[in-house]
């Protein structure tokens, strides 16, 4: 098929999905709450599969190396902006247009579109705007899941939804693994690491409400099945940093859980744990350490990523102000501009490797989101991005408090660690960057605007609803 018919074709697609699609289906959803829940299933089931599956791009640059190589389109965003329009419709009393963080996320997008006006030489508008349409876009994810979030059982609906994802993603991996041989296995996931990181956050969600106070033996055997999936994934991605994490993150929550209160159900939940982690670790011992011994040398002289960190600080300091422009990375890093080229091919030339310059068209991009925002969007942009990130916390510890023993607290606790630990993490890995992890992301932070706007309003995290003094769950 022609290049341009494709393209025309894919346009009117997407015309279709995000103009016609949204307002039908929250038209005929509006007052069905049963309904606004099986949408919202689907959607968040829809990133335990493969990224093509569910999204596509117009305007693809398929051999750029960047984190942005179209215009991307997602199936996710269409059913959250139903839920969000339905929410509006319904005019529903604990709706809001602009979810609380959703404001300073959208800022962030939209001063990324400052960054074209780098002086970098070779800078391409159209790949700059890319990222902008992208970000914002999975911002309406955010909104949407705030806007569906009422209850516990819409709650339960989240976690049933996280727990079904990766169960399922977990036999695609353990068949990949046992019978494919796959070494490091990333199942449906373009990396492993992007799969770990995923499965982590995932779990720590399930980990919290599981020991919350209200849940049946069903939704207790649901929560802890996904969780122990999600601990599986995690050691077959053999991601050394996902590893260590999820210990991190799984003592620090069951630790939490135990200092609101020993019960009997969370002390044989945290046994359960800890013999759970002991027999797939003693399962896949020695693929664990195999794969922490394979690091080799992590020396500047050897190490990959040090230099690839450097080329991002050269950058910075060369672009200050606005970086090499967002999406630019991969331009700036490689030939046939060369300053930041001569970097990587002299750093490989004192490793005793001879240099053609061919070779040097499609360098890497830095493994460090921290790095590679500096890079690309310079030191103001990131303190924005910072800001961003420390108010997500905030917003966290806050809602945590206010929602006490009800189950959307616990809910929103997991989430808070998951995000530490999540941007902790993305010094070494960018895969928040990637649709699927970008989407789980907005997900979580539509979950904690809900309790947010309750904590500002003083609504019952239960149901929403001006009900006070809140009562235990």
């Amino acid at each position: 098929m022609p290049p341009l018919l494709l393209t025309l074709i894919k346009g009117l697609l997407a015309l279709i999905a995000y103009g016609l699609v949204p307002p039908l289906i929250a038209l005929l959803i509006k007052d069905n709450r049963r309904l606004q829940r099986g949408v919202f299933f689907i959607m968040v089931m829809l990133l335990t599969f493969p990224a093509h599956t569910f999204s596509w791009m117009i305007d693809v640059y398929p051999e750029y190396r960047g984190h942005s190589r179209g215009f991307e389109f997602s199936c996710v965003v269409v059913l959250a902006m139903s839920l969000y329009l339905a929410a509006g419709m319904g005019r529903w009393t604990g709706f809001k247009w602009l979810p609380p963080g959703l404001n300073h996320y959208w800022l962030f997008c939209g001063l990324g579109l400052l960054t074209v006006c780098s002086s970098f030489p070779l800078l391409k508008v159209d790949f700059a705007l890319m990222p902008v349409w992208k970000f914002a876009t999975a911002g309406l994810i955010l909104a949407g899941t705030f806007a569906f979030i009422r209850s516990d059982k819409d709650t339960r609906v989240l976690l049933a939804a996280l727990a079904c994802s990766l169960i399922l993603e977990g036999l695609v991996a353990i068949k990949l693994h046992y019978w494919d041989h796959m070494y490091q296995t990333r199942a449906w996931f373009e990396h492993q690491n992007a799969l770990a990181m995923w499965a982590y956050a995932y779990s720590f969600v399930l980990l919290a409400a599981a020991l919350g106070r209200k849940n049946s033996l069903f939704q207790l055997g649901l929560y802890l099945t996904g969780f122990g999936a999600g601990g599986i994934l995690v050691v077959l991605a053999l991601s050394r940093a996902s590893l260590v994490i999820f210990g991190v993150g799984t003592v620090a929550i069951i630790g939490w859980s135990l200092l609101r209160g020993f019960t009997f159900r969370r002390i044989t939940i945290a046994s359960v744990c800890v013999a759970g982690g002991l027999f797939l670790v003693g399962l896949s011992l020695g693929t664990i350490l195999s794969r922490f011994h394979s690091s080799g040398d992590t020396t500047p002289q050897n190490d990959l990523r040090w230099i690839l960190n450097r080329m991002s600080k050269a950058m910075l300091l060369d672009h200050p102000l606005t970086g090499v422009g967002w999406n630019q990375f991969g331009i700036a890093n490689s030939r046939p501009y060369a300053p930041y080229s001569e970097m990587l091919e002299d750093w490989n030339r004192a490793r005793g490797h001879r240099i053609y310059d061919h070779l040097y068209h499609e360098n890497p991009l830095t493994e460090s989101l921290h790095w590679l925002i500096l890079a690309e969007m310079g030191f103001i942009l990131y303190f924005v991005f910072l800001l961003l990130l420390i108010r997500h916390l905030l917003m966290g510890r806050r809602s945590v408090a206010y929602g006490k023993e009800h189950l959307l607290a616990y809910v929103v606790f997991g989430i808070t660690v998951a995000l530490a630990l999540m941007y902790l993490h993305s010094q070494i890995e960018r895969v928040l960057t990637q649709t699927k992890n970008l989407s789980a992301w907005m997900i979580f932070l539509g979950v904690l605007a809900r309790l947010e706007y309750n904590r500002r309003y003083k609504l019952d995290p239960s149901t929403s609803k001006k009900t006070l003094p809140l009562s235990k769950a």
